[in-house]
């Protein structure tokens, strides 16, 4: 039995004070993860790390474990790409060092609105 089949076993209290279970309104599935794209273009690949709905983003050109390493990613890279997200009508945390979240507020169209305006932000830089 793996981690991600307990996952579906957690219970949280709504906003009403009621325990449900997370797999009434979320599901797990295990994917495969893609091989490292170090650079592309010369310059350094995006790092994106996360775990449950919680995620950074780094310019690196290695995962970041730590602090240090997290500043030797590309911060002013960072900067613009928050002000591309900002011009396309998506803010997300304006500072790498930051989490981003995905919650029950955010719908289909919010997401698909994020995931497309990141993907042309990223081929501007």
């Amino acid at each position: 039995c793996s981690n991600s089949e307990h996952i579906q076993d957690i219970v949280l209290k709504n906003h009403k004070g009621n325990m449900v279970p997370l797999s009434s309104f979320a599901t797990i599935e295990r994917v495969i993860e893609p091989s490292s794209l170090l650079q592309f273009q010369q310059l350094n690949a995006v790092q994106l790390q996360g775990i449950g709905s919680m995620s950074c983003c780094y310019f690196a050109n290695a995962p970041v474990h730590n602090m240090a390493e997290a500043m030797q990613s590309d911060r002013d890279r960072f900067g613009t790409y928050f002000h591309g997200m900002l011009e396309e009508g998506v803010y997300i945390a304006p500072s790498q060092f930051e989490a981003g979240f995905v919650s029950a507020a955010h719908d289909e169209a919010a997401i698909e609105k994020t995931v497309a305006a990141a993907g042309k932000v990223m081929k501007s830089l």
